[in-house]
């Protein structure tokens, strides 16, 4: 993962980590696209899949944290064989998904929640519901090494672990 190399490369350390919260994969739809009833449950979610007629997921060659849990998500629901040829793989990050499905080049698409909610060309549907998959992927902010102001740094660092800051985070 890239934090498990930043960590490497001695550019982050743990110590210096406030976890704002965690990132679950959700899936969207175009703006411009009647929103679909949310799923709930596992039915709800299956039937969402069959109707669409593209995927699109991070391309799971390029080191994604959400594309291959979706996928194995669908292959343990018992519909890969059905749902992965709607499957098109989009190089690069989360939202470059958000950007594939706000230009209708994907019907809908999957990846972590806060990669889909910027892009205002595109509704979130809401997050994988947890009879499909339980997946939370920590968003967090470090201090890093080459800081000009660490003093400063470390003051906003705690100010992002208060109620005030992670209400707006959530929002």
């Amino acid at each position: 993962s890239a934090h498990e190399r930043l960590v490497k490369e001695g550019l982050l350390t743990d110590t210096t980590q406030v976890v704002l919260g965690q990132s679950k994969i959700g899936m969207a739809v175009s703006a411009k696209a009647k929103k679909p009833a949310p799923f709930r449950n596992k039915a709800d979610f299956i039937a969402f899949l069959r109707k669409a007629k593209t995927i699109g997921l991070v391309d799971p060659k390029g080191g994604s944290g959400t594309s291959p849990p979706f996928m194995k998500a669908v292959e343990e629901l018992g519909i890969a064989a059905e749902i992965a040829p709607k499957y098109r793989y989009i190089p690069g990050a989360g939202e470059n998904v958000a950007e594939a499905i706000a230009r209708g080049e994907v019907e809908t698409g999957a990846t972590a929640i806060p990669e889909l909610v910027p892009n205002k060309g595109v509704k979130v549907v809401g997050a994988l519901p947890a009879d499909v998959l339980v997946f939370g992927s920590p968003t967090a902010a470090y201090l890093g090494p080459h800081a000009s102001n660490p003093d400063e740094a470390r003051k906003f660092l705690r100010f992002l672990a208060t109620s005030a800051a992670m209400k707006a985070f959530r929002a």
